[in-house]
């Protein structure tokens, strides 16, 4: 039911009657200042620019995403993270309409595409940076590293695996493998994971790949320009998936880096693949973490929210416009947009 209500609204979100009744709704809700709507988006790229990478993590094409940015500029009031831990903190209220806008992981793709968009329409931005991927030129994320491994290997019948057997005769095989690897990794404990990223990509003598990831010095330039940095952990594990003493380094760790190569860390956090529990949130706050984002799908009533667990829309490479536009609304249905 839910995928047919998703095709549904997913062909509805290109009619001009799609726009207007969305803009009718956007009305109602515009005199609310306790409404935060967070964006969340990790690669801006062209879809055939980078094809080692994972697509499941480019967010929009470089058009895309500015006529995404001038919607948001023209409908809705950007603001920046140091405004939304004022309000959590009730030093002050938010504007009508606010909006925030969040990247994840630092890819290299922000600065080019990006940025420059952001820059020019004036919408304040916070990057969670991964800071054990900074300056690391053959350290890169597992997800990429597993699209990579399978999808250029040699085609085979059979790949055997201790976590399944999957063939990779055909395009459709090797989606349905990463598609299934992806969520069995997700499953492992930290160390099991990577140990099993590394034997898959022995296994099918995957060539190193290159770090996508911005360096220090880039960082601290867009740092200067005005972007936000904070952190989202040094190595990007799932913290459900190591130990609390682990996770604790994880998070102070980043924190640390971010202070010492760029000046700045602010008390934001981005759970790493949103992975979040409760026993997480006294590790954040003795952190000196304010609040913190998952990958839940909502708006914030910030009368009502837990800050360390505040709610994200996720923006996938097809998402239309006026989709994303409906999608900010709070009444809008959760059925996401990748």
């Amino acid at each position: 039911m839910v995928s047919g209500l998703k095709q549904f609204v997913f062909r509805a979100a290109h009619s001009r009657t799609f726009s207007r009744t969305v803009q009718m709704f956007d009305r109602w809700e515009s005199q609310r200042n306790d409404l935060l709507r967070v964006l969340t988006y990790h690669r801006v790229d062209h879809c055939d620019a980078y094809p080692e990478l994972d697509p499941v993590l480019l967010s929009a094409s470089p058009a895309r995403f500015a006529k995404q940015m001038e919607m948001v500029a023209r409908h809705f009031a950007p603001v920046s993270i140091e405004q939304v831990i004022a309000a959590v903190q009730q030093e002050q209220f938010l504007p009508p309409q606010a909006v925030l806008i969040t990247f994840d992981d630092a890819y290299r793709s922000f600065r080019m595409h990006a940025w420059p968009v952001l820059k020019r329409l004036g919408i304040p931005c916070v990057q969670f940076v991964a800071t054990g991927f900074v300056d690391q030129r053959e350290h890169s994320f597992w997800w990429d590293r597993v699209h990579q491994a399978v999808c250029e290997a040699d085609a085979i019948q059979q790949l055997e695996t201790r976590m399944g057997n999957w063939s990779l005769s055909s395009k459709a095989d090797r989606q349905r493998c990463l598609t299934e690897l992806s969520s069995r990794i997700r499953a492992l404990q930290d160390e099991q994971a990577q140990g099993f990223v590394q034997e898959l990509c022995d296994q099918l003598n995957c060539r190193t790949i290159a770090n996508h990831v911005m360096n220090w010095a880039e960082l601290r330039q867009l740092a200067d320009e005005g972007l936000a940095l904070a952190p989202h952990s040094r190595h990007h594990p799932l913290l459900t998936r190591v130990s609390t003493e682990r996770a604790r380094h994880e998070i102070h760790d980043s924190i640390a880096d971010l202070k010492d190569r760029t000046g700045q860390s602010i008390a934001a956090f981005s759970y790493p693949l949103g992975a979040q529990a409760v026993n997480l949130e006294p590790l954040l706050s003795n952190a000196g973490i304010k609040i913190a984002f998952t990958t839940q799908r909502g708006v914030n009533d910030l009368s009502l929210a837990n800050p360390l667990q505040l709610q994200r829309i996720n923006v996938g490479r097809f998402t239309p416009t006026a989709l994303l536009h409906a999608q900010m609304l709070s009444w809008f249905p959760s059925i996401g947009s990748d």
